[in-house]
């Protein structure tokens, strides 16, 4: 009779610390995202101003600029998730200004970490931050994101494939141009492990503006030129002096 009461207190026991734990990961606060997301991206992305638990909860999303520069981007992100056959599943919304176009998925198992193809839209305003032609131009318009599925090793969280991605500045204008915009363009690009490199052109607009640039551990390089369209060389001087190197026609971009 004792040997049987005591196999039940062992049970009793183990069945308390199964609960104990079970109970501790579902109330595991926000915060334990903070180290995670920090790793993740390589101490480039940080959330911030978190409330919640770990599997449904809310925070704000910065990134990294310089070393010493960070931008905080609009409104909140909101995250829930769900136990799948594949994985932990959690899917990430914009619940204030609506930046994403839709919900983001992300699909985390012991091999590796799925972050779904997904697009975002923000004002042109957030680039300023970038420096370079940015901090010059002062922009105002609308900046569109477009991104393929990122697929990331659970382990080291490197890159297992690159990710093409596509950026649209609609409608840009500037706060040192008398003209009422100055054109829209477009930026496609590669990111690998290894670093990235993308393609600027002009669709539309009076300044033109074209060349190449790479991303890696330095931060964002571009080269390129900036010139007027025909016509508009002398409502466009002013600023295509102070954009880069001006030969009379052309600005010339390195930053």
């Amino acid at each position: 009779m004792a040997n049987v009461l005591s196999r039940y207190k062992w049970l009793v026991v183990l069945l308390g610390l199964v609960i104990t734990i079970i109970t501790s990961v579902a109330s595991a606060p926000a915060t334990y995202w903070q180290p995670i997301v920090n790793r993740v991206s390589h101490d480039r992305v940080r959330l911030v101003n978190v409330s919640g638990t770990l599997w449904s909860g809310s925070g704000q999303v910065a990134f990294q600029v310089t070393n010493t520069n960070w931008q905080l981007l609009p409104g909140r992100m909101q995250w829930d998730s769900v136990f799948t056959l594949r994985g932990m599943q959690w899917t990430i919304n914009d619940i204030e200004y609506k930046t994403l176009n839709q919900p983001l998925s992300v699909l985390i198992n012991l091999k590796r970490i799925m972050i779904s193809a997904g697009a975002c839209n923000f004002p042109a305003q957030l680039l300023e931050v970038v420096g370079g032609l940015a901090h010059t131009l002062k922009p105002s318009g609308e900046v569109s994101v477009q991104w393929q599925a990122i697929l990331l090793d659970s382990v080291d969280y490197h890159l297992q494939q690159s990710v093409n991605f596509t950026i649209d500045l609609k409608q840009i204008r500037s706060a040192i141009s008398p003209l009422p915009e100055l054109g829209s363009y477009k930026i496609i690009g590669v990111f690998a492990a290894i670093g990235g490199h993308y393609e600027v052109t002009t669709e539309t607009g009076p300044l033109l503006i074209d060349g190449q640039g790479v991303l890696g551990s330095k931060g964002i390089q571009f080269n390129g030129e900036a010139k007027a369209v025909v016509g508009m060389e002398e409502q466009l001087g002013g600023l295509l002096l102070l954009m880069g190197e001006f030969n009379g026609r052309v600005a010339h971009l390195h930053f």
